[in-house]
């Protein structure tokens, strides 16, 4: 019924001869079929239908739409002088615009559409040649606006436009790129004004902080710092991050800290060969604690845990200005040294999988409004950071909403644990818990595996895996300051069933006060976290 739905519309919306109509162009996988399948059916090759639809794998799934025609060959122009196109898998109404050197506003007037998206096998309207005889290349006269969203950047409009950010700027006389909800836009020249180029061009920023990480992805490892004023590309944007060029690098940044360029969208003055290396000075914090405070002698920001590693911004009398993570304050400079007094770093090179234990709709144990899945990712997050800034390259297998797998299931989920540690050819895997049990119970304990009397299944590396266990037990136990049960043996899933020495960790009991008041506290999320890291290290600092 669906497909005899998409053939009569697309028959009535086609003023041409009837062979010029293309009946059927996309079809809605159902259940059992297979590429194979679609392609006898609307005869055509597997390969084309590949091809048609981007497709990486002859994969398809229940629901998904497939384009069964060269969505080249659907595109027609009609007697009146209408040309059309067919969306395909992957299209943008960008990427159409641009393909048939027009406007994103412009197919939007065309196909009186109230929003940019565009779905597989829709049909739009691309060119309309007979509705005026002016010169299609002759600039509009009237002044087309736009308000501005939530979300929305200079260079996200200026892309949907096809125009580019200095023209924005221009015809709106913007001193900087700062935008705010509803504010009213121009978009186009005005009659006064000169012609102007409607292509695109390359938009620049500069680092407006004064050191700024440019990363693999997202709140992904860090490739290089960029110093204050550096100037960059900008490929893209998503989600508060700019995808950047800066010299030979390609990475992400902040959007917060880049200020785009207002005068000149050509010559960048990003040096073409490697950027300068520049000095970022960092130290250690000395002291058991210390408070991070919003100016010398002003309120408390955060406590940082001994070791902390700090960068150092400035300094003023016996204070310094320091960041610290997301954190940005004054420390008194008599608690900070040139190391951290732990184990001589052992990173190098090295690959680290923390699993926040349970997620999604596995809350684990529970205390009232307190859930396990929230502490151990606050706990794994914040050990993140630590190991990073002694440059191990750290990753959490699950994020901070969602368990392992899209769609929880016990084993299944507890094997996607495992299988990140093979993923990211990690060199220790720790799975960080919050153990229940009736009240009275308090500690803190450890596991490893190194026996196989469960299912015949046993760790790759029990001896490291020991040693892991006993290493990490001894630095972030006394950080916690309850009851030492102990490090264990145990059969545990995702101890026995890794290929790298692996722990599982439980830092307190959820179902007791004395233990909870402490793992809810934030200087002591801090201090365990930072005691895990700092046992991670020394692990490595034993084994190689």
């Amino acid at each position: 019924m669906k497909k005899k739905l998409l053939f009569s519309t697309a028959a009535f919306l086609m003023v041409a001869p009837l062979s010029s109509v293309h009946a059927e162009t996309v079809h809605t996988v159902q259940k059992g079929e297979t590429l194979f399948s679609v392609s006898q059916k609307y005869k055509v090759s597997v390969s084309q239908l590949m091809s048609w639809n981007n497709l990486k794998s002859n994969s398809i799934y229940t629901g998904e739409v497939l384009s069964v025609s060269n969505p080249q060959s659907s595109n027609t122009q009609d007697i009146t002088g209408v040309q059309t196109y067919y969306v395909k898998k992957g299209d943008t109404l960008w990427s159409i615009a641009t393909n048939y050197k027009t406007t994103v506003q412009q197919l939007m007037s065309l196909n009186k559409m109230s929003t940019s998206s565009v779905f597989v096998g829709q049909k739009l309207v691309v060119a309309q040649t007979n509705v005026s005889p002016t010169n299609p290349t002759s600039p509009s006269t009237s002044i087309q606006t736009y308000t501005v969203k939530a979300g929305d950047t200079l260079f996200s409009i200026s892309r949907n436009y096809n125009v580019t950010v200095n023209n924005i700027m221009g015809w709106n006389n913007l001193k900087s790129s700062s935008l705010y909800v509803g504010q009213k836009l121009s978009l186009t020249a005005s009659t006064t004004s000169p012609s102007t180029p409607t292509t695109p061009s390359k938009v620049y920023a500069t680092v407006a902080a004064t050191s700024l990480n440019l990363r693999n992805s997202p709140n992904g490892s860090i490739i290089t710092a960029m110093p204050q004023g550096a100037k960059v590309e900008v490929i893209q944007t998503s989600s508060g991050w700019n995808q950047v060029k800066y010299g030979n690098y390609t990475g992400w940044a902040s959007i917060s800290y880049l200020k785009l360029v207002a005068s000149g969208d050509s010559t960048p003055t990003t040096p073409a060969t490697p950027p300068p290396t520049t000095t970022v000075n960092y130290a250690y914090v000395t002291a058991s604690a210390l408070n991070m405070r919003t100016s010398p002698n002003g309120s408390v920001v955060t406590v940082l845990p001994n070791g902390a590693k700090v960068q150092v911004v400035s300094t003023s009398g016996n204070w310094s200005n320091v960041k610290y993570g997301s954190y940005s304050g004054w420390v008194s400079s008599d608690y900070l040294g040139a190391n951290s007094g732990s184990s001589p770093t052992s990173s190098s090179g090295k690959v680290v999988v923390l699993d926040p234990g349970h997620g999604g709709a596995d809350a684990g144990a529970v205390n009232g409004s307190y859930y396990e899945k929230n502490l151990t990712y606050a706990l794994a997050t914040k050990a993140k950071q630590y190991l990073e800034n002694m440059g191990y390259r750290v990753y959490v297998t699950r994020t901070s909403s969602g368990s392992c797998l899209p769609v929880y299931t016990l084993t299944p989920d507890l094997q996607c644990r495992v299988d990140k540690a093979k993923t990211y050819d990690a060199d220790a895997f720790v799975s960080i818990h919050i153990n229940a049990a009736v009240p009275g119970a308090i500690g803190t304990e450890s596991y490893y595996n190194a026996n196989s009397s469960y299912d015949g299944s046993m760790n790759k590396q029990p001896s490291n895996s020991k040693v892991l266990a006993q290493t990490v037990h001894s630095y972030f136990q006394p950080q916690m300051g309850s009851t030492d049960r102990g490090v264990h043996d145990s059969s545990l899933y995702v101890l026995r069933k890794n290929t790298v020495p692996a722990t599982l960790i439980e830092i307190g009991f959820i179902s007791d006060y004395r233990d909870l008041n402490k793992m809810i506290n934030n200087t002591y999320q801090n201090n365990i976290s930072n005691g895990i890291a700092k046992g991670i290290n020394a692990y490595f600092a034993k084994v190689n």
